[in-house]
């Protein structure tokens, strides 16, 4: 029988699976792992990949695009107080960007 809430085009339940190809694509080719105190960034493009990019990604009330190539990393967005933010990160091939949390704290008077 069908579910009554099917969920976000059902990627949850009843094939959970199907999370497996962005979960990938996000923390495998792009390299996002996320860090109590920063968000560092390690881009593993296949040959075939110039560039790739997501967007929307929330970190620590942060709202993110983050472009990647395998010597650059490009982090637009806004704060969680509506500030924007814009950092660009230049690294090694195979190198590491770190956006660390003082980047994105709200602002205060």
């Amino acid at each position: 029988s069908q579910q009554e809430d099917g969920g976000a085009v059902g990627t949850d339940y009843p094939f959970a699976e199907s999370g497996l190809v962005p979960l990938y694509f996000l923390y495998g080719i792009i390299g996002l792992e996320p860090k109590p105190d920063a968000l560092h960034i390690t881009p593993r493009l296949p040959a075939a990949l110039e560039f790739t990019e997501v967007s929307n990604v929330s970190w620590r009330g942060a709202k993110l695009r983050i472009r990647v190539t395998p010597t650059t990393v490009d982090i637009t967005g806004t704060t969680e107080d509506g500030v924007p933010l814009s950092r660009r990160f230049d690294i090694k091939p195979g190198g590491t960007a770190v956006l660390t949390a003082s980047h994105i704290l709200p602002h205060t008077s």
